[in-house]
């Protein structure tokens, strides 16, 4: 069944990341057909135990963003996703450094 559409805003609100991804991805498509990319979208994701995340993990998503752009992709998102701690807390201990989420 199709969501009204209020109900469909709240739901977004809800996923801002999803609202965020489509409310460019409308951005995109509002511009003359001349000035859209010409090889397509892309949405960047970047996973790992990112313990902690820090301005290295944010300037590998820029620069990523910025060669895609350059070679004619639209890059409507990115995303960080770091590992879970079941991962992460072994990998420490292994490692002997800290692991911030244990």
């Amino acid at each position: 069944a199709e969501m009204p559409s209020e109900a469909r805003r709240q739901e977004d609100v809800e996923l801002w990341p999803l609202a965020s991804l489509r409310a460019r991805f409308q951005a995109f498509l509002g511009r003359p057909a001349g000035s859209r990319p010409p090889r397509g979208f892309a949405v960047l994701l970047t996973t790992g135990a990112m313990n902690p995340v820090h301005t290295g993990h944010v300037e590998l998503l820029r620069s990523a963003a910025r060669r895609l752009e350059d070679a004619g992709f639209g890059v409507l998102a990115a995303f960080l996703s770091p590992t879970h701690d079941a991962y992460v807390q072994p990998k420490t201990q292994r490692l002997n450094t800290v692991g911030l989420s244990g």
